[in-house]
């Protein structure tokens, strides 16, 4: 399992956004993987879904294609994974609030 969660991060970093979403897809459906597990793939793979999405905006992927990894290193027991998250998940916040003040 860990090999193909380290499978799909490669996939991400390299920017086959796709491969991952179907390798995501068809982790969230193998009953042989804990729910805590099929629920991370879930979460990663909607991200995953939104940066395919939007890859003529940001080709490299951008803030979801982030969290969908940073959320995959966490499930392989990287310690600072999730306060990572979170400090990504701040930091766009923090940047969505700057606009709509420059906007106001």
């Amino acid at each position: 399992m860990k090999k193909q969660l380290q499978d799909i991060i490669d996939q991400i970093e390299a920017c086959r956004f796709k491969a991952a979403y179907d390798a995501l897809k068809a982790m969230s459906t193998d009953p042989s993987i804990s729910e805590e597990l099929v629920e991370v793939a879930e979460l990663a793979r909607i991200e995953i879904g939104v940066t395919e999405k939007r890859k003529e905006l940001e080709p490299k992927g951008g803030f979801y294609a982030k969290c969908a990894v940073l959320r995959l290193q966490e499930a392989l027991g990287d310690t600072d994974a999730a306060e990572r998250l979170l400090l990504l998940k701040e930091q766009m916040n923090l940047t969505l609030d700057a606009q709509v003040n420059s906007r106001n």
